[in-house]
């Protein structure tokens, strides 16, 4: 079986991720590394995430978030430690979700029946991050305030939403109750939304492990009650929307972006976020793993009914049905929607009626009997089989050899393909063999160690023969286990392995742990972005939307369409006021805007930000109507700008534009007529 042949920038990912894998798997062993555990450690975190909110709910306020916030933090026996559990439970899932896309990513699995699971986890994330910035807005301090408002530059690429977000976030009213009450409603409801995406996500599997390992799990959240006393997640000042937002310790695991709003710009970042969501959800159709020549095939003569290949299959995707021939056995069909074309249902007939179209275990052992022919093994040491998807197995391979010139290896594109007979056959002419599986929740076909280790240990169908299972060593450990493997070679096979120390192995687990989490907390609040090195100038209008009534002469085509009886002396038109707007700075234009009225006569609302240098500058701002050109000084004034500050102007142009208006009516009405009592009367002559 030769080696699948792995695309260019899957082999770079893989590269790229080979160093961080194999530091955990120093730091851990393979058989509890939490990358490994990837997706069930987000889920763990989630439970987590449940306990510690619903606690940290019962104190929270909406009409004073950072006052209750305080409340908790000065609590040192319990919502201190609390909160920050919270806190890091929350990056850590993050963390666990993005190593789980990228394992998904270089082992290949989003394409065809898993393409619902990617598409949801695509949609898993975006929550995930979601309900994260929703939380550190709820608290309300500097760093909730820079999430809110780069979220809401981000939102007013949408031009239709700018004036109303930066009016929102510019200070000149206090925020509601109603926004953190929707912020809060978010934060609950998005959690609770994942739940049913999560059954969605793993709709496609036989037997979905949603909990992680309790060891491993156990042993994190002891961690996390250390870390989180001894590392308490920092409480910032209360926002204060007047005031610029800097440098200050951010949450790097959620407001990476945060930085690059300000360079190079939220459209450019909003752009980016697009084409990344676009990219990720239509992987499957562009980055498709190493498949096979198609879905399995049953051979309908060799077909015994025992159903040993529907209880295999790891996906559902053979059931067992009547065969239309009237006899009794029943059939294996594969349902070719549903096949990942794993080819484990290989080792799982004995009869050889199952297979992929170009590999059967009959192909199997062509390929023993052409890469080791009988009576050409002359090393007494084990023969290593091992599973070429393995991370990091090439190099380790190459170290080896070295070591151990006489060292005979066979490559498998999965260790759960290996049929009984295959490994029959190789004991035949090596001594020994030891079987290197992916570690156990590392298998891109998800139950590959379990049904090599059961089949081979004699304790699944089809089994080896009972004579030559002492002779057999299953490991799952990671490619860069080089010292594991090298030690498993030079034991003797046919003695029974040591069992591990659990309580030295839960000791070593912790201790890893507490390392993991301390860079997590330490990165939770690492201090990015850039101190104001000016201050910023607000101006907030409201223009009332109003509509004006002209007389004007009528067409000679209008006057031509219209009865004698109906023309009046001039036609009344309605037309709705424009206006122009323009900010000088200095005596130099820094904003011009011209604003349409709506035809539903509502105010127009307008929000505008300069970016000014420290010191006095004299700002004039200038508007025109388009009724009579009239130019309107709302303000030409000196402003002092104090770096990191912000000053706000605001105009309320109802009562103004509206005494304009009338001033100007008056002025265009024309002289009444003489009332007829006021008439003078020319009597007739007397007679």
């Amino acid at each position: 079986m030769s080696a699948q042949k792995i695309n260019v920038p899957r082999r770079s990912l893989a590269a790229a991720l080979s160093p961080i894998t194999r530091l955990f798997d120093k730091l851990y062993r393979s058989e509890f590394n939490p990358l490994y555990r990837s997706g069930t450690l987000a889920i763990g975190m989630l439970l987590l995430l449940l306990i510690t909110g619903l606690y940290l709910l019962l104190f929270y306020r909406i009409g004073s978030p950072h006052a209750s916030l305080e409340r908790i933090q000065e609590q040192w026996w319990l919502g201190r430690w609390m909160r920050s559990m919270h806190r890091y439970a929350t990056d850590i899932a993050i963390v666990a979700t993005v190593f789980h896309i990228l394992q998904v990513v270089i082992q290949g699995r989003s394409w065809g029946p898993r393409v619902l699971a990617w598409i949801s986890g695509v949609a898993l994330t975006g929550a995930l991050l979601a309900s994260a910035w929703t939380g550190y807005v709820m608290v309300w301090d500097q760093h909730g305030q820079w999430v809110a408002e780069s979220g809401a530059r981000l939102a007013t690429v949408a031009p239709f939403l700018r004036d109303t977000l930066l009016r929102t976030f510019g200070g000149a009213v206090p925020l509601t109750g109603s926004f953190f009450f929707m912020n809060l409603f978010l934060h609950v409801a998005v959690p609770l939304v994942m739940t049913i995406m999560i059954w969605i996500h793993t709709a496609h599997l036989a037997k979905p492990g949603w909990f992680p390992h309790v060891a491993t799990f156990t042993a994190l959240i002891s961690a996390l009650f250390l870390v989180s006393i001894l590392m308490p997640a920092p409480l910032l000042e209360s926002a204060d929307p007047r005031i610029l937002t800097g440098r200050m310790p951010t949450d790097l695991f959620t407001g990476f972006w945060l930085p690059f709003v300000e360079h190079p710009g939220p459209v450019i970042l909003f752009a980016l976020f697009l084409l990344l969501t676009l990219a990720f959800a239509t992987m499957p159709w562009w980055w498709q793993g190493n498949r096979a020549s198609g879905p399995a095939v049953v051979s309908y003569d060799k077909c015994t009914g025992c159903s040993q290949c529907s209880r295999d299959c790891p996906f559902e995707a053979i059931s067992m049905q009547a065969r239309t021939d009237g006899n009794r056995r029943l059939l294996a069909v594969v349902a070719p929607d549903k096949c990942t074309e794993c080819g484990l249902c290989i080792a799982s007939c004995l009869d050889v009626a199952i297979g992929l179209p170009d590999e059967t275990s009959a192909t199997q052992l062509e390929w023993l009997n052409h890469s080791i022919p009988a009576g050409s093994f002359t090393s007494t040491r084990p023969a290593l089989v091992y599973c070429e998807t393995n991370q990091g197995i090439a190099r380790t391979l190459a170290r080896l050899r070295s070591h151990y010139p006489d060292l005979i290896t066979l490559g498998v594109r999965c260790a759960g393909k290996l049929h009984a007979d295959t490994m029959y056959h190789l004991l035949e002419r090596a001594p020994s063999a030891l079987l290197l599986t992916c570690p156990g929740e590392n298998c891109s076909n998800r139950w590959g160690y379990d049904l090599a280790s059961a089949r081979l240990l004699n304790r699944r169908r089809p089994s080896l023969d009972p004579d030559f299972v002492s002779r057999v060593r299953v490991l799952p450990e990671s490619g860069h286990a080089f010292h594991a493997i090298a030690r498993e070679l030079e034991t003797d096979t046919t003695q029974p392995r040591t069992p591990p120390n659990k309580k030295r192995a839960w000791l070593r687990t912790a201790l890893a742990h507490t390392l993991f989490v301390a860079v997590i907390a330490v990165f939770s609040a690492w201090k990015t972005g850039t101190p104001p090195e000016h201050g910023v100038f607000r101006a907030f209008l409201t223009l009332p939307g109003l509509v004006v009534e002209e007389q004007q002469d009528w067409t000679p085509e209008e006057l031509a369409s219209t009865p004698a009886h109906m023309r009046l002396p001039k036609k009344t038109v309605r037309r709705h006021v424009n206006y122009t707007l323009s900010i000088l700075v200095d005596g130099h234009e820094r904003y011009s805007r011209s604003m349409h009225t709506r035809r539903d006569g509502r105010d127009i609302r307008i929000a505008q930000e300069l970016e000014l240098d420290p010191g006095s500058h004299r700002v004039a701002i200038r508007l025109l109507m388009d009724t009579d050109n009239t130019e309107h000084i709302l303000l030409d004034d000196t402003v002092t700008i104090t770096r990191g500050h912000a000053e706000l102007f605001e105009f309320n142009g109802k009562t103004l534009l509206a005494d304009h208006l009338m001033q100007m009516r008056k002025n265009a009405a024309p002289e009444p007529p003489p009332r007829a009592s006021e008439t003078p009367r020319h009597l007739p002559a007397a007679q």
